[in-house]
């Protein structure tokens, strides 16, 4: 039995490697498909849905519903769309009572709350969902292959999934809003590609991939 010992633990280690690879392969085709969901949105309307208001460009409105919600009809979820009161707040009553019928695609390992997710926009100055109006791929000089549109940050940051809203992004400390991450986190690129980046990524980096039109090119290895 003892001279079975490490074999066993082999088996384990492999078991548990195998489920981590397939966790990670898993929230990375849930990212590809909120990223196409992203660009489908943009070929109706000519730009992404805003991070504050109800989607349409030039409402200039900082209440609504995030945009998750209005990427429903793009992730084949337009009944659950469908169910939501566009006039009202993300927390109205009726509109809070659909929080938990969060589509799987927005479910992060480690958040445990219903209706409650890590995926984000980071939102402020020259960042790539912008604030009260979305933003459009002519918007990001710096280039659709060089600039960060979504994230998945530490589960500290979680929140409601129909909140609008997201990361503000902050010059001087960039991934101080990304909370607690692993070796590793899971980045939307605007043009669609999805990757991981090393947490020990510098803050000049990661401030030059944020930021859309800084005119600080990077090239992502």
């Amino acid at each position: 039995v003892e001279s079975m010992k490490p074999g066993v633990i082999a088996m384990f280690e492999a078991v548990r490697e195998s489920r981590k690879a397939a966790t990670a392969m898993s929230r990375k085709n849930n990212m590809k498909q909120i990223g196409l969901a992203f660009h489908n949105y943009h070929d109706v309307y000519n730009h992404f849905p805003a991070a504050d208001g109800n989607g349409e460009r030039g409402q200039g409105k900082t209440v609504g519903l995030s945009w998750r919600v209005h990427l429903l009809p793009y992730i084949e979820q337009a009944p659950l769309y469908t169910q939501f009161n566009m006039d009202e707040d993300w927390d109205s009553p009726h509109n809070k009572a659909l929080i938990e019928k969060m589509p799987d695609i927005f479910k992060v390992e480690g958040v445990d709350k219903p209706g409650y997710t890590t995926v984000h926009v980071f939102t402020g100055e020259n960042t790539g969902m912008g604030t009260e109006e979305g933003t459009r791929l002519q918007d990001f000089t710096d280039g659709t292959s060089n600039t960060i549109l979504a994230v998945v940050a530490g589960p500290e940051s979680a929140e409601a999934w129909t909140k609008p809203g997201g990361l503000e992004f902050n010059s001087d400390d960039p991934k101080k809003v990304l909370g607690t991450l692993g070796e590793h986190f899971l980045v939307l690129i605007c043009d669609g590609s999805v990757r991981y980046l090393k947490s020990s990524i510098d803050d000049e980096t990661l401030r030059n991939l944020i930021q859309l039109n800084d005119g600080n090119v990077v090239n992502i290895d």
